[in-house]
C-alpha cells in the first residue's frame, strides 16, 4: 500500500502532478496531472510507455517527429504514447484538464526536446 503523503508531487504554475514513488526500475506507477485552460506542455518524450486516461476536460495530444499527429481527447477517452514518441499535450477550452496515467518501467525519464524551455528549469 502506498498512502497519500508518500507521493511525489509537483506543481508549477498551470500544471500539477502526483505518482506513485517507484520501489524497483521495472515497476509500473500510476498517476495523475492536470494542466489549466490553454496550458501546452512543451515537446518532449519520455523512456516509458504510457496510458492517459482523460477525466475531465479537453485536450490535444500532438505526436510524431513533426509534431503532425493530433488525437483529440474528450473526458472519457483514453490515449496511448509509445516510449520515445515526441509529443506535446494542451488543454482544450477554458476547463482544466485532468488525466489518470500509469507508465511502466519505474516511470522511466522524461526527455525534453529543447531543455532550454523554461517549463523545463
Amino acid at each position: 500500500m502506498i498512502k497519500a503523503e508518500e507521493l511525489f508531487r509537483f506543481s508549477e504554475g498551470a500544471f500539477s502532478s502526483e505518482f506513485t514513488p517507484p520501489q524497483h526500475p521495472e515497476e509500473l506507477i500510476l498517476g495523475k496531472f492536470a494542466t489549466g485552460p490553454g496550458f501546452k506542455i512543451p515537446p518532449h518524450h519520455h523512456t516509458s510507455n504510457t496510458i492517459c486516461f482523460l477525466i475531465r476536460g479537453r485536450a490535444v495530444f500532438e505526436t510524431g517527429d513533426d509534431l503532425s499527429q493530433r488525437l483529440e481527447m474528450n473526458a472519457g477517452d483514453y490515449a496511448v504514447i509509445d516510449a520515445g514518441v515526441i509529443h506535446t499535450e494542451a488543454t482544450v477550452g477554458d476547463e482544466e484538464a485532468e488525466f489518470v496515467l500509469a507508465l511502466d518501467h519505474g516511470g522511466g525519464d522524461t526527455i525534453p526536446v529543447d531543455p532550454e524551455d523554461p517549463f523545463w528549469k
